[in-house]
């Protein structure tokens, strides 16, 4: 079980999640664009999968926060850390995707 005190962290966490996902299903071209730079190429379908994973893994993480569930979300935002930090080595402005389309 996720502490007291850590819980409204860990939720925001799962919440920015579920936003993430929902913007790459929505609008999966931008990431897919940053995959591209760092030698990950993939299809719009595996962006707008991927979208739907974090969705799923944010709202089950919030209804069941537990240390499995926590462990899911560290993961994944150690994913988005390395994949960032590849992608400022790569491309110093590019935009993550991790949003949808930049406005």
């Amino acid at each position: 079980m996720i502490g007291v005190a850590l819980a409204p962290v860990f939720l925001v966490a799962c919440a920015l999640l579920v936003v993430a996902g929902v913007s790459k299903v929505r609008a999966p071209t931008s990431a897919r664009g940053s995959l591209e730079l760092i030698g990950v190429p993939v299809p719009l379908v595996a962006v707008r999968a991927l979208g739907v994973a974090e969705v799923a893994l944010g709202l089950l993480a919030a209804i069941r926060p537990g240390a499995l569930a926590a462990g899911l979300v560290a993961g994944a935002y150690g994913v988005f850390f390395l994949a960032t930090l590849r992608l400022l080595a790569v491309e110093g402005g590019a935009d993550c995707g991790c949003f949808g389309a930049p406005c």
